[in-house]
C-alpha cells in the first residue's frame, strides 16, 4: 500500500509541480538517486538480519518513487524539448514504443 501511494504521487502530482526547465534538474535528481539506491542494494543484501529486509525495503520504494516521477513527467520533458507544436507527433511515438515493448 505504500509504494502504491508513492507511486500515485510521484505519477500525479510532479507534473503539476515542474515547470520549465526544472523538469531537467529533476530528471537528473531522480537518476542520480536511482544510481545510488541501485549501487547500494548489494550492499544491503549482506547486512545483518536485522536491517537487510527494512534497507531493501526503502531502496526500492526510493526506486520505484522516482521510476513513477520519471513516468509522469514524460509529457512535460517532451513539451519542454520539442515545443508544444509537435508534442502530439512525441507523445504518439513513445506510446507506440511503450505498447510495442
Amino acid at each position: 500500500a505504500l509504494y502504491l501511494s508513492l507511486y500515485c504521487l510521484g505519477r500525479g502530482l510532479t507534473p503539476l509541480l515542474v515547470v520549465r526547465d526544472r523538469v531537467f534538474a529533476l530528471y537528473a535528481g531522480v537518476l542520480a538517486v536511482e544510481t545510488v539506491a541501485y549501487g547500494v542494494t548489494p550492499w544491503s543484501l549482506s547486512l545483518d538480519d536485522t536491517y537487510k529486509r527494512p534497507v531493501y525495503i526503502v531502496l526500492r520504494l526510493l526506486s520505484g518513487g522516482g521510476f513513477a516521477v520519471l513516468l509522469g513527467n514524460i509529457a512535460v520533458l517532451s513539451v519542454r524539448i520539442f515545443g508544444v507544436a509537435k508534442n502530439h507527433q512525441i507523445m504518439g511515438l513513445l506510446m507506440t514504443v511503450e505498447w510495442v515493448s
